[in-house]
């Protein structure tokens, strides 16, 4: 009986500590994300990709060390282990990957709801300069290009739109400001809000819009909710 290639069954072995190493690095990864993901809000996205990265490590070390094995003449038990072991790998990457996406589009919402926040701290620093009133225009908020875009918005078109009812008006000539809508989100962005109809209500569940306030805090809006004027 010819002797089995020693170099090849020593690759074999080698994926398979490769692939072993992978799987227990990308649970690691998995119970750091689940501990501490909400502290770690701007690792989300390396996360997402060391993910990737050691998906395609372990994809690539399983299909090497299956074909060094078989062709090495290996053992039946130490192929039955790396079968075994491939197999319990892939079903634990099935079940844990779609996880992933969700940190991601929570980062992304957070995102938004900061977005709104940033702007409405550059309209309230605006009226503090200019005796109370608001900007008329978005070319009053002083802000980056990329803030007036909502992360979330995949077609790169969405944005922020001012209601249309405060701006260039005095703050203190509304009474309940904490309820009073300042931006929203809408189908395209610096646009300028003068019915519900013109929210985006789809982009963060349906029905619902993020939004910022007269008196500057931020959150979800239902569309019951909406209070332009």
């Amino acid at each position: 009986m010819e002797e089995p290639p020693d170099g090849w069954y020593r690759w074999g072995v080698a994926c398979v500590v490769i692939s072993v190493a992978t799987v227990l690095v990308f649970l690691a990864i998995t119970g750091l994300m689940w501990w501490y993901g909400s502290r770690l809000p701007a690792w989300s996205a390396k996360f997402n990709l060391i993910i990737v990265v050691l998906f395609g490590v372990w994809f690539v070390s399983t299909l090497c060390s299956v074909a060094c094995l078989i062709i090495s003449g290996a053992t039946p038990a130490l192929r039955w282990f790396a079968g075994y072991f491939h197999f319990l790998a892939l079903l634990i990457f099935s079940m844990v990957l779609p996880i992933y996406m969700r940190p991601r589009d929570h980062h992304r919402h957070g995102n938004c709801l900061r977005n709104q926040q940033r702007i409405a701290e550059q309209m309230l620093i605006y009226a503090q300069d200019h005796q109370g009133r608001l900007p008329d225009t978005w070319d009053g908020i002083a802000v980056r290009s990329g803030m007036l875009r909502c992360p979330l918005d995949r077609q790169r078109h969405g944005g922020y739109g001012l209601n249309d009812a405060v701006r260039g008006t005095v703050l203190a000539s509304f009474e309940y400001p904490e309820t009073l809508l300042l931006t929203a989100d809408t189908p395209h962005p610096n646009t300028y809000l003068q019915t519900p109809e013109d929210i985006d209500w789809q982009r963060h569940g349906e029905n619902t819009t993020y939004a910022s306030f007269l008196d500057g805090h931020v959150g979800a809006l239902t569309r019951e909710e909406a209070r332009l004027r």
